[in-house]
């Protein structure tokens, strides 16, 4: 007996229809900016696409953190950065179902590294638990892509 092998394949106009409700997911619920940036190699030609979305919480720098994930879409690990240090982290990937995917903490860090590259291509939702001393407990969230 043979086994077949199924793969899911995204064609591009899946991906960039993902992509479009990424953005329109954050700009609703989220507040976030997302950005695609291009990377060129010396003679003009464009070798690198990345997307990646940034909170835009209030501008308190008292309460305010800021988030950054990448890369975005990924096809596997995927890296959430933060401009001040958390006395503790908490990240969770979730499907958008709600259902957990994927989590990790840290202590006295500002970067966790997660890596998704067994789920299915798809949107996933990157929720983040900040605890600072002297604030209450921050939440954001990011909507991000999985690729093959």
């Amino acid at each position: 007996m043979r086994q077949l092998k199924l793969k899911t394949a995204i064609t591009m106009k899946q991906t960039l229809l993902i992509i479009l409700t990424t953005i329109l997911v954050n700009n609703l619920y989220a507040q976030t900016t997302c950005r695609i940036k291009y990377d060129y190699d010396n003679a003009g030609q464009r070798v690198k696409r990345s997307y990646y979305c940034t909170s835009d919480g209030p501008t308190n720098p008292n309460t305010d953190v800021r988030i950054s994930v990448f890369p975005n879409p990924t096809p596997g690990p995927i890296k959430v950065f933060t401009d001040r240090t958390a006395n503790y982290m908490s990240v969770r990937v979730v499907n958008m179902s709600g259902g957990l995917i994927a989590s990790g903490s840290c202590d006295e860090c500002n970067l966790k590294t997660l890596d998704i590259s067994s789920v299915v291509p798809g949107p996933y939702i990157v929720n983040v638990l900040f605890r600072i001393t002297g604030m209450s407990d921050i939440n954001k969230s990011v909507t991000i892509v999985k690729t093959d």
